[in-house]
């Protein structure tokens, strides 16, 4: 009798350590879970602020794009004409026209592969493969033509330029 009462009592003993590793072993879970439950919530927040990023610059380059668009058909319609020459006002050369047509495409590829992303929620955490470079070569182009621009309207108003 006495043995059987020392093998229960042993039995009990590896039952109440059994319990209580399962009990810490619950608890971790729970955590964990709790854990990865945050960093999925974290995920979530920073891909919809990545993808509000790319909203809002979606909007700044199609506004851009539309101003360029604006701004060129303005120059090709600004030229004024005197009685025995052509003066350009604010016209373009024809190769100032390539390279607003070359950023205009540019700029439209760029804005429709942020609309893809968007469009196919597949915004990727790191980056997008949206060049940083590329903005700053078009915003240096589209200042280069407009400083262009602003340089040969000056001379037309002091006399010294014209073009035929």
């Amino acid at each position: 009798l006495l043995k059987r009462l020392n093998i229960f009592d042993a039995s009990n003993s590896k039952l109440e350590k059994d319990e209580r590793e399962l009990t810490n072993l619950k608890i971790k879970a729970e955590q964990e879970l709790e854990g990865i439950r945050n960093e999925g919530i974290s995920i979530q927040r920073e891909e919809d602020r990545i993808q509000n990023d790319l909203i809002r610059e979606l909007e700044q380059l199609q506004q851009e794009h539309d101003e360029i668009d604006a701004q060129l058909q303005d120059e090709q319609l600004g030229g004024s004409y005197s009685t025995s020459r052509k003066v350009t006002i604010g016209g373009v050369d024809e190769r100032d026209v390539d390279e607003i047509n070359s950023i205009k495409n540019e700029t439209q590829m760029v804005i429709d592969e942020i609309k893809d992303a968007i469009s196919s929620n597949q915004v990727p955490l790191e980056e997008s493969s949206f060049d940083p470079l590329f903005r700053e070569d078009l915003e240096r182009h589209a200042f280069d033509i407009m400083e262009k621009e602003k340089q040969r309207y000056a001379m037309e108003l002091d006399g010294s330029g014209s073009t035929e």
